[in-house]
């Protein structure tokens, strides 16, 4: 396992998969062909501040079984899932039956009792008082009392995992005194995924996200892969097509009429790529940048309108993209809610480039066609519309400009004799 002080060099590592150990704000790289009790060993060496008398647990929420509550990984899987793990969190509790007892001492320690939790955003903190049964839906639903939003609007990250609804502060690990942090929560709105071929294929559909992406709800359900150092979260369906559009997913059986995947961001990964450049960029032959975490509508990239004008607007949009009515209506109605909660909204949709940097689609056979549409969205007060004037005055060019931009071929993406794969799907941008 590499220190800081070790005299290895990079070039001995090359073709050893590695992981992280994390302990408190602490990071160890680790190869992960190291045994259980070397680990063990190797953490009492590296983070010297854990006491002699306390024992090590290591646990994960990276597997699908974990459901996305941090569990203890013991001596008997050690070795069967590490090569599957990106990171490794490191507890330790005082005792000598600690090793087998994994959190739930922590969180005996303070149960019943109230936590004072410091919470940090956007530079500015406050105190968060909380029981430690208590599941974040509810203080979700606090923040966005106080905040503005709603349930999804806002995340708390502890040591770099999102604290899902569902889960309580014990659950999670978390003690008196600790540090979270809040974030917007972005969602990668009902992404649909369409198949229609002229004679009824089987064909195998995979997604994988950036690490700035997490999926959030597939269906039909399968397992998803998680993400490791080496590769990003992937979810594969294996599909058959049928004359009428419709699909049957044969790994659960089940009939649909598409593909669907929500995801959220992670605003505590690093940007990568970078944020988004202008929309002229992309059309000097550059590749636009798209980071879910750093979606960027501004006067130059965006169309702004009242909302009370938008649904047709974004009917024949959609229609010169090629996509059928129902799609169109779909996803109008989907995002209608959301768009009614302003005045007005700007609004763009992404290059299939850039959008396909951030979640690559790959699907066996290859399509003919193969069209994404993915629109970004945000409200804008009254009293900034004068700084969208250029976007404003661009509501009233032909939707087609948007083909353009997306990079759609109407012709063949409307060929029922060929093998297509539409899809749709948004994001609105919330202010902090």
């Amino acid at each position: 396992m590499p220190k800081a002080s070790s005299s290895s060099t990079p070039a001995e590592f090359q073709g050893i998969p590695l992981f992280v150990f994390m302990y408190n704000n602490e990071r160890v790289l680790a190869a992960c062909e190291i045994g259980y009790n070397e680990a063990v060993r190797q953490c009492r060496k590296v983070f010297s501040s854990i006491p002699a008398n306390h024992k090590i647990t290591f646990h994960t929420k990276e597997l699908p079984i974990c459901a996305g509550f941090l569990t203890e990984i013991n001596e008997d899987v050690w070795g069967e899932v590490i090569g599957d793990l990106s990171s490794v969190t490191v507890l330790t509790e005082e005792g000598p039956h600690s090793q087998s007892l994994g959190i739930s001492k922590i969180a005996e320690s303070t149960r019943g009792k109230p936590l004072v939790l410091r919470v940090l955003h956007n530079g500015d903190e406050f105190r968060l008082k909380v029981q430690g049964r208590k599941r974040f839906a509810s203080i979700y639903s606090a923040l966005a009392k106080r905040f503005g939003g709603d349930d999804h609007t806002w995340k708390l990250m502890f040591e770099g995992n999102y604290c899902h609804p569902s889960a309580t502060i014990e659950e999670v690990g978390i003690e008196n005194g600790d540090t979270l942090f809040l974030v917007l929560g972005l969602i990668g709105g009902k992404p649909v995924i369409y198949l229609f071929s002229p004679a009824t294929i089987e064909a195998g559909v995979k997604l994988s996200l950036l690490p700035q992406w997490s999926l959030s709800a597939i269906y039909p359900v399968v397992p998803i892969k998680p993400r490791t150092a080496h590769s990003n979260e992937q979810v594969a369906w294996r599909v058959r097509t049928h004359s009428n559009g419709d699909l049957t997913e044969l790994t659960t059986g089940l009939d649909v009429a598409y593909l669907f995947w929500e995801a959220h961001t992670d605003a505590t990964l690093p940007l990568s790529p970078p944020a988004s450049p202008i929309l002229g960029e992309s059309r000097r032959g550059l590749v636009e940048n798209f980071n879910p975490n750093e979606a960027a509508l501004n006067n130059e990239n965006s169309v702004v309108m009242p909302v009370a004008k938008i649904t047709p607007y974004l009917d024949k949009a959609l229609g010169s993209f090629g996509l059928h009515t129902e799609a169109r209506t779909s996803f109008i109605t989907y995002w209608l809610p959301s768009m009614l909660k302003h005045k007005h909204l700007a609004f763009r949709f992404l290059p299939q480039a850039s959008y396909e940097k951030a979640a690559p689609l790959e699907i066996s056979p290859s399509p003919d066609v193969i069209a994404r549409v993915f629109m970004i969205f945000q409200g804008v007060p009254e009293e900034e519309l004068h700084g969208w004037a250029a976007a404003s005055s661009r509501a009233s060019e032909d939707v087609a400009y948007w083909r353009k931009v997306v990079g759609v071929d109407l012709e063949r993406t409307l060929n029922a004799n060929l093998f297509r794969v539409l899809e749709w799907g948004g994001m609105e941008v919330r202010r902090s």
